[in-house]
C-alpha cells in the first residue's frame, strides 16, 4: 500500500533506496531474483516480463563502482542502489571563465 524512495549517503557513498509495505520476497529466492531470466513468482508470471531487470540493474551498479542490493525486515522490503563517491572537483576562477 505504501512505497518510499530515499535519496541519501552512508559514508560518503550515495544511495537510492525504494521501499514498499510488501509481503516481499520468500528468504530462498532473495539472491536467486538477480539471476538472469529468474523469476520468484510461483503463481502466474508476469507477462512480457524476461526477469533481466534487476540483474542488468545490479551489474550497472556494479560497473559503476556500487551495487544494487535487497533487504527485507517485517513490514519493509527494500531495493537499495549504492554508488562509489563522487569525485570531487576544484575549480578556479580561469578555469569556470574559460
Amino acid at each position: 500500500d505504501h512505497m518510499s524512495v530515499t535519496v541519501s549517503e552512508d559514508n560518503g557513498r550515495p544511495y537510492v533506496e525504494v521501499a514498499d509495505d510488501g509481503e516481499g520476497i520468500p528468504l530462498e529466492y532473495r539472491e536467486s531474483i538477480f539471476v538472469p531470466y529468474f523469476q520468484a513468482s510461483e503463481g502466474e508470471k508476469i507477462l512480457g516480463s524476461l526477469g533481466l531487470g534487476l540483474s542488468i540493474s545490479r551489474e550497472l551498479g556494479r560497473r559503476m563502482g556500487g551495487d544494487l542490493t535487497y533487504a527485507y525486515s517485517p513490514g519493509s522490503s527494500c531495493f537499495r542502489l549504492t554508488l562509489r563517491p563522487a569525485a570531487s572537483v576544484d575549480y578556479d576562477d580561469d578555469t569556470i571563465a574559460g
